[in-house]
């Protein structure tokens, strides 16, 4: 058993690999925030006043060391969906229902906004890939 702390970005499990070697991390804090029925409330969200931050999103931990690194930002993901869409209006981005894949070598997960209000519109864009320079937005016709 082994307790995992990162003071200066506070994360909590977000998924575990197949084969135990590494997990995914996010701010529950923001996701508590930002989709009320997900996230954790009491939880600290350091980022509270940006909606793209380019210091928080979806992190790697490797169960072994520790060693904790981005994957992939908020501000890397709004600029992937702006080559989609881009009139993109939102308070806030947030990561839901991050999975790896059984070779735990690339992740899916899921970039969303619009959750907290009523009247926003909802976005739920599919995301796959290992870093932000290979990051794919799922399409109908594939990955892009």
């Amino acid at each position: 058993m082994r307790e995992y702390r990162f003071p200066q970005t506070p994360i909590g499990n977000a998924g575990v690999a197949v084969d135990g070697s590494a997990w995914l991390g996010l701010n529950y804090g923001r996701l508590a925030r930002l989709r009320p029925v997900t996230g954790y409330p009491e939880s600290r969200d350091r980022v509270r006043d940006e909606i793209a931050q380019a210091d928080d999103g979806l992190f790697h931990v490797e169960t072994a060391t520790g060693r904790k690194k981005l994957l992939v930002s908020y501000r890397d993901l709004e600029r992937k969906i702006r080559e989609f869409s881009p009139g993109l209006r939102h308070m806030g981005l947030f990561i839901n229902h991050s999975l790896w894949n059984r070779d735990c070598d690339r992740v899916y997960f899921l970039a969303c906004a619009g959750w907290s209000r009523k009247n926003e519109v909802k976005v739920n864009i599919p995301f796959s890939g290992q870093q932000p320079s290979n990051l794919c937005v799922a399409t109908t016709r594939g990955f892009s």
